[in-house]
């Protein structure tokens, strides 16, 4: 097979034209609508499990023929192709984290993280959460409990309603001006069901017990539910400690970080935080009942972490997969309700993997 050629997809279902073009190479395909495509490349295709890895991922297309192109690479023999797959009801927009093999942070003993990965740029909304319930429990029975009623009945934070006269797939509908606000009442199994889902390619009817976690027993409560842990081909998942607390303090020294490469709260920052509406100055937050309640999820525009998350200050906390004690996990990050005082770096909670309390949510990785 020629370095830059015409190449089969692996499904053998269209052709990938490849072509040079100055420092570039052009990509160009047939492609459908409602897909998306993965580019995968390799240098070895030899083997039966040749060594790969994903060039672009995610490409949506807005023809029949659709276009992308790369930086060449420095090795000139490189075999590419594409994988083609139903695009996601749920696209969680991520960001990377990258500086792979940082240390930890001294006086915590955390946030050390020896690969790079991507992280949510915002917590789960009650839009992304609501098609996550409609895909999985079209009929609104929640025999799983990934539902809790003070989503509908909680004026000022929860941001989804039950309607069970509604048509089957429609029973989950978001609370008009909750869309974009971080979905909240949720408990340790449905954030990791909901990575289940996501694993699984989010579409309706998409398994929710397998994927990037193995959940056992069949039940609200997997019988494995206290010690299980992220699958090691798992696409999406709950943050470790590491990585949540890397993504949150983490800024290297040499690129305008404290001088121990961590600051003290997620604001980018040692100063604590300022408690105000948004957008606000560099350090606010949604915290010390500001507004008493949720915010959109990114409104506080000038206080973007260095690897480009938001929130992570406060408006709710969030899972983390580690356990604190046996039945809990720990749970991270400000909340409106939380004092000045408790949302620095050193702070950090375990919480039941029950616990449906109206300031817990979470966000993603993905790997």
């Amino acid at each position: 097979m020629l370095s830059w050629g015409v190449v089969v997809s692996q499904a053998d279902e269209f052709q990938l034209s490849i072509t040079p073009k100055g420092t570039d190479l052009e990509f160009e395909w047939e492609s459908q609508v409602g897909m998306l495509y993965d580019l995968w490349s390799s240098s070895d295709l030899s083997t039966d499990s040749p060594e790969a890895s994903i060039v672009e991922e995610g490409l949506t297309t807005t023809g029949i023929i659709a276009k992308t192109s790369i930086v060449r690479p420095a090795n000139p023999r490189m075999f590419y192709w594409l994988e083609e797959y139903t695009a996601p009801l749920v696209r969680v927009e991520m960001v990377e984290v990258g500086n792979a093999g940082n240390a930890h942070d001294s006086l915590i003993a955390s946030g050390a993280v020896d690969y790079e990965y991507k992280i949510g740029k915002y917590e789960i909304t009650n839009q992304e959460y609501a098609t996550f319930l409609n895909a999985i429990d079209p009929f609104g029975e929640n025999t799983l409990r990934s539902y809790n009623i003070q989503m509908q009945t909680n004026t000022l934070n929860g941001g989804i309603a039950l309607n069970l006269e509604n048509f089957d797939g429609d029973k989950y509908n978001v609370k008009p001006g909750f869309e974009n606000k971080p979905v909240s009442y949720i408990h340790f199994y449905a954030a990791i069901r909901f990575c289940n889902w996501l694993h699984n390619g989010a579409q309706i009817g998409s398994d929710t017990e397998n994927g990037a976690y193995s959940l056992e027993g069949g039940g609200i409560i997997p019988s494995n539910g206290t010690t299980v842990t992220r699958n090691s081909d798992a696409r999406f998942t709950v943050p470790t400690v590491n990585e949540w607390y890397k993504a949150a303090y983490h800024q290297p020294h040499s690129d305008g970080g404290d001088v121990d490469d961590y600051w003290n709260y997620a604001t980018g920052s040692n100063s604590v935080p300022i408690a105000s509406p948004p957008p606000g100055v560099a350090t606010a937050a949604n915290v010390a009942e500001a507004l008493i309640q949720v915010t959109d999820v990114g409104s506080y525009t000038n206080s973007e972490g260095y690897y480009g998350t938001f929130d992570m200050t406060g408006n709710l906390r969030e899972w983390n997969e580690d356990s604190l004690s046996i039945g809990t996990r720990v749970i991270r990050g400000g909340t409106w309700l939380s004092s000045i005082n408790s949302v620095s770096s050193s702070s950090r909670q375990g919480s039941s993997l029950t616990n449906t309390s109206h300031i817990n949510s979470f966000r993603i990785t993905s790997h």
